[in-house]
């Protein structure tokens, strides 16, 4: 029995090494593309040259099957006719102008995705330059702060074209997805996903991230973020209802793999 140890341990060891190296390839944020059009996901030949390989059976724990659902983030489209411009902590403009309800709707939902950057709520200001009372009354709004006190809010601007998720984590095409059942951070298999393709290019490895969270969730649904409304990349395939995921057990393989593809923000 001792070669038979000997060889599974060695395996073990193999992959964790490769999941390691491959992590040190991480998917880089888009560059902005010319004229402002949407960047793809990442660059579709570098991700298909760290196509990771697929997991061994004994790092992965048992068999869930969950309903597949893809679901997208909404793009908000910068306003060139507005005046309101996004400004800092600091009190510098970020880029973009947005109208007065734009910008309230932002701050009310703490951030959001415009043009091909992610802008993130990271306070309020000393002057009010919006009124948001039109429309946020006071039952409506999700951040409970005065109305004058979100016409006041600064932001931080992330170069990263599809938002965040949870804990700040970056919302990758394909990668990231909200289960029930598991936490966040929580790194899954899905083997029928392997091998798909993206409209940008980009290959499925079948590797997942719990790194992100939803209110719509149902139970026993797997939420698999497939881009911006403006830019879907991934759909589901005819008759593809349910998908099988395993969790991974390998401490290792899991934080490789949770830096490789939803590299969280510090």
């Amino acid at each position: 029995m001792r070669p038979i140890l000997f060889c599974r341990d060695l395996a073990a060891v193999i992959f964790v090494t490769a999941i390691a190296v491959a992590a040190l390839t991480r998917v880089r944020p888009a560059e902005a593309a010319p004229g402002g059009a949407v960047p793809a996901a990442a660059d579709a030949a570098a991700a298909n040259a760290a196509f990771l390989p697929p997991p061994a059976s004994a790092a992965l724990g048992e068999p869930v099957r969950l309903t597949l659902r893809p679901y997208t983030v909404h793009a908000m489209a910068p306003d060139p006719d507005a005046t309101v411009p996004l400004l800092g902590a600091d009190g510098r403009p970020l880029g973009p102008l947005l109208g007065p309800r734009q910008f309230c709707e932002l701050a009310d939902a703490g951030g959001g995705v415009i043009g091909t950057a992610t802008f993130r709520l990271a306070g309020e200001g000393w002057t009010q330059r919006v009124s948001c009372a039109p429309w946020f009354p006071r039952l409506q709004r999700r951040i409970p702060v005065s109305v004058s006190r979100l016409g006041r809010s600064v932001f931080a601007r992330i170069d990263w074209p599809f938002g965040l998720g949870a804990r700040d984590f970056r919302l990758v095409p394909g990668h990231t997805a909200a289960a029930t059942g598991f936490a966040t951070g929580t790194v899954l298999y899905a083997d029928s996903l392997r091998g798909r393709i993206l409209a940008d290019g980009t290959r499925l490895d079948g590797w997942l991230v719990v790194g992100d969270l939803r209110s719509d969730l149902a139970a026993g649904e797997l939420a698999l973020f497939a881009g911006r409304d403006d830019q879907v990349l991934f759909t589901t395939a005819p008759g593809e209802y349910r998908v099988e995921v395993r969790p991974v057990r390998d401490a290792a393989a899991a934080a490789a793999i949770a830096a490789r593809y939803t590299l969280p923000l510090r």
